[in-house]
């Protein structure tokens, strides 16, 4: 009785102590984040800190928990430097155009409004298939950016329930964060990173495993 009580104990105090550990690797990644994306003066930090970090969990995903973090963010933030900040521009020019071509709507009538209008929507999807997959991708494999962007297409289209399940998680993340604003500086980006690097993890190895 003793040795099972003994042996229960134990199994609750290792636990707390992963918990405890798991926090921390967050709460230390999501600091991470924020440095390098401040120390990039934001616009040029944003897009490699957050292939880093998907790159650091994706990492912890596949076992290798016991990694430096800090060497392995600053490795994934300098070698995805260039390539990151020219996805995420071209994806923000491209956004910005969209958000133009929508304010002349009003001025389109007749048949080919609505032509426009599904148009439109049909670029939008393609524009947030690229947001959701074009930075795991860059965590992952070694591509140009264009064979990137191509990828981000397929996946986009070819794993449509990932791709929504991602976009609602990150959007969970978001809304619990701007009602806990306090999780901002510790979790917030880290946890959403976790997900968004688990799901798209799952689909890239079974893509490695149909094309050895």
């Amino acid at each position: 009785m003793l040795q099972g009580d003994s042996m229960n104990e134990q199994h609750i105090v290792n636990k707390i102590n992963n918990i405890f550990i798991w926090t921390t690797r967050l709460a230390f990644l999501n600091l991470l984040w924020l440095v390098f994306m401040i120390f990039g003066l934001v616009v040029f930090g944003v897009f490699p800190a957050t292939v880093a970090s998907l790159s650091v969990c994706m990492y912890w995903i596949n076992g290798k928990t016991d990694l430096p973090i800090w060497k392995t963010f600053k490795r994934e933030f300098l070698h995805n430097f260039y390539i990151s900040n020219g996805a995420g521009w071209l994806l923000l020019l491209a956004g910005s155009i969209l958000f133009i071509n929508y304010q002349h709507f009003d001025k389109i009538s007749g048949v080919f409004y609505f032509f426009s209008i599904f148009s439109f929507y049909f670029v939008i999807i393609i524009y947030i298939a690229l947001w959701i997959w074009v930075f795991p991708l860059m965590s992952h494999y070694n591509n140009k950016l264009t064979k990137h962007f191509f990828n981000s297409l397929i996946l986009g289209f070819g794993k449509i329930k990932t791709t929504l399940l991602i976009i609602l998680l990150l959007f969970l993340v978001i809304y619990i964060s701007l009602s806990i604003p306090g999780m901002i500086p510790f979790f917030s980006f880290s946890i959403g990173s976790y997900f968004w690097a688990w799901f798209s993890l799952k689909v890239f190895n079974e893509i490695d495993e149909e094309n050895p």
